[in-house]
């Protein structure tokens, strides 16, 4: 599970303004401050100048915690959608946040 400071790490590096890395653009998005929600995204590029989500997952904090309660990817097949209802579901929702965390991490060490 991904922790506060590397949330920070992460914030102060990325923003709402995408940054391309390995065909790839990265961003984190404030969602709600007051609320500390947040979503954080790998996009590839689509043909039409679009942005295709692989992963987006949208999160909050809690009591130090990151909770994520949403995740889309639309470049697998068939394209993944996961909503927080259950503990699998968060089970799956933490896995998927620790490995965009760790992708976003490594571009900060490079």
């Amino acid at each position: 599970m991904p922790t506060v400071k590397q949330f920070t790490q992460i914030k102060t590096f990325f923003n709402a303004q995408r940054k391309f890395y390995d065909n790839h653009f990265y961003r984190l998005v404030t969602l709600d401050e007051a609320e500390d929600e947040y979503e954080i995204e790998i996009a590839t590029p689509g043909f039409c100048g679009d942005f295709i989500p692989a992963p987006k997952i949208k999160f909050h904090i809690d009591d130090n915690k990151l909770i994520p309660t949403f995740l889309i990817n639309q470049e697998a097949t068939p394209i993944v959608t996961i909503v927080n209802h259950s503990s699998e579901d968060e089970a799956r929702l933490s896995e998927a946040l620790d490995e965009v965390f760790n992708q976003f991490l490594a571009k900060i060490d490079n």
